[in-house]
């Protein structure tokens, strides 16, 4: 490994290397304590042995993220692998507008009514009005999910959840797999809703062929590896936990060739990666996060969530093609709309650039506040809370970086909430107008002053010049003393996946002797060619394009950060490297 790359590894934590593992393999019955155990799963695989055997219509009930997107996708392929008849198999998702995130009583009892098994996939762990709705219906329903309880557990046939991995387990009396319970390996707790849902799976798989003795391979549930991976880097679990981290790397290999699943791979070629991976191009975590998880969020934000399911489902090609064209548009539009709203978003933001908190009000769209919202905590490094007006309440979306943990600080004042939730970095909440100035003084009050970053190299005083020490504290900045070689460049891309917990590194130096091409109509790009590297930098400031026309006379120095980017033409794929920041000194 290159040492640069090394030492970057382990500003964060030591990261597995293997790419395939036990997981991915078919288990003999006595070595299932290998597979990460997941509380109630017995109980789950048991009332769903049932419901295949007796033809029982099934409805599974999501949310509108990418992770439920994707968790959705992982059960109805999963199940129909599994037994499930497609006439027996359907899907429910909340309108956002209309019924707010997970589930709610008038469609759970609805549902309860039509099928005899209601599953949940990345929501439900809340829900204990809705799931009385159903037991009332006289339906039956199944949770799976990986958010923090905050009460009390639903009543309900099983509540399969990681976080609830706690010992004593809560295992069946009879313990159909004779698992022996100082020797189970447990589902972190950091693992996603479709995660979740794959490993649920996974033990069905092993339950219907060791226990009810079907002809079943656990094996073909491996070609769902690439919902996992969008899912999983979509919802911005750590990337440095193994279990993820394997899930993801098998995920994107699986990815890197044509997929059995019709909408999956419309939307690899659709968006011109399939073309790409056969000229060398390797799909990498940054694929999964700033092209897949777009598309499958957008529809949920501005359309319905019904969509981007219904796309990853179909097992229809022409249909496949339709629909993935119509998430693209819903895409575009989504990006049109936010580019509208951040200029007055961004004004507001940096009024407050001091504060402890920033705290954005306005009437924006419901769907697009979480990308206002994680788009400035990347700027100014603080929680950022962005609310906005939805019917009779406010909604809002709440990002932080690193080291706070947002619901943890929200239940010191529950009181003040209709609805909250979510993960340590990412939350939101509803609230009555007259309660906001409340629960922004609580956000005041019980958020911490500052999380101090651990990962300041402090090696770089002596590199950098004076003026560009404010750079250093960025943790994903590696500073080098010369321009990169390509052997980095390579194991940058090597060391994929990047995600929460291990971000993608930025690359700064300075290029003291390099010769400038200007690209574009107006030269308003440049590509700025040195001994050892090339760098692209796009939409140049006036100060930097009169800087690079009047280089070869000018006495300051100029720094970049820069990443690694894999730029594919004329059928061959080479790396190269992109300007994020520039720096004159």
């Amino acid at each position: 490994m290159h040492p640069i790359m090394q030492i970057y590894i382990n500003r964060f934590a030591k990261i597995p290397t293997k790419s395939w593992d036990y997981f991915f393999t078919q288990l003999a019955k006595e070595d299932l304590a290998k597979l990460p155990y997941i509380n109630q799963v017995e109980k789950f695989c048991r009332r769903l042995a049932q419901a295949i055997e007796k033809g029982e219509k099934i409805c599974i009930y999501s949310d509108y993220d990418t992770d439920a997107v994707t968790a959705t996708a992982t059960m109805y392929w999963g199940l129909l692998e599994l037994g499930v008849k497609r006439r027996n198999l359907s899907f429910y998702a909340p309108d956002r507008f209309r019924e707010g995130y997970g589930l709610n009583v008038e469609a759970a009892a609805s549902l309860a009514k039509e099928h005899d098994l209601l599953i949940t996939v990345d929501c439900g762990i809340n829900s204990c009005a809705e799931a009385s709705a159903v037991k009332a219906a006289g339906g039956e329903l199944i949770i799976t999910d990986h958010h923090a309880l905050t009460g009390t557990i639903p009543e309900c046939t099983a509540v399969v959840n990681c976080r609830l991995n706690v010992l004593p387990l809560t295992l069946p009396v009879d313990n159909e797999f004779g698992l022996n319970l100082e020797k189970l390996t447990l589902l972190p707790e950091t693992v996603t809703g479709v995660g979740v849902a794959w490993f649920t799976l996974v033990w069905l798989a092993y339950y219907l062929r060791d226990v009810e003795h079907r002809d079943v391979s656990p094996k073909v549930l491996n070609s769902l590896l690439p919902y996992v991976a969008i899912g999983t880097i979509a919802d911005c679990q750590s990337i440095v936990e193994p279990v993820n981290r394997l899930l993801v790397k098998t995920g994107l290999t699986l990815l890197q060739s044509p997929v059995a699943h019709p909408g999956l791979e419309e939307l690899t070629k659709q968006t011109g990666l399939r073309e790409k991976t056969t000229q060398g191009y390797s799909l990498s975590s940054q694929d999964l996060a700033f092209t897949y998880a777009p598309i499958l969020n957008a529809s949920g934000r501005i359309a319905h969530a019904s969509k981007a399911i219904q796309t990853l489902i179909t097992a229809d090609a022409g249909e496949a093609a339709t629909q993935a064209q119509e998430l693209l548009r819903i895409n575009e539009n989504r990006k049109k709309l936010v580019k509208s709203i951040l200029a007055e978003v961004e004004s507001k933001a940096a009024q407050q650039k001091e504060a402890k908190v920033i705290w954005l009000q306005g009437e924006w769209n419901k769907g697009v506040i979480g990308l206002l919202a994680s788009r400035l905590v990347n700027q100014y490094e603080k929680p950022v809370i962005v609310v906005t007006k939805h019917e009779d309440l406010a909604a809002a979306s709440l990002r932080a970086p690193e080291g706070y943990h947002l619901p943890d600080t929200m239940q010191n004042f529950t009181d003040l909430f209709v609805k909250s939730g979510g993960h340590p970095g990412a939350a939101g909440f509803e609230a009555r107008f007259d309660s906001l100035e409340a629960i922004r003084q609580g956000f005041e009050t019980h958020l911490p002053e500052g999380v101090t970053n651990p990962y300041t190299d402090s090696t770089a005083k002596t590199t950098l010049p004076e003026s560009l020490l404010p750079i250093i504290p960025h943790r994903a900045r590696i500073l080098l003393k010369t321009t990169p070689e390509t052997d980095l460049l390579k194991e940058v891309l090597r060391v994929d996946p990047y995600g929460q917990d291990f971000p993608y590194p930025e690359l700064v130096f300075a290029l003291p002797h390099f010769h400038v091409r200007f690209l574009g109509k107006d030269s308003n790009h440049a590509k700025l060619t040195a001994a050892t590297a090339t760098v692209t930098i796009f939409n140049l400031s006036p100060a930097l394009k009169t800087y690079l026309l009047e280089a070869d006379t000018q006495k300051k120095q100029l720094w970049v950060g820069a990443k690694v980017s894999q730029n594919t033409w004329a059928n061959r794929t080479k790396l190269e490297l992109i300007a994020n920041n520039y720096w004159l000194a």
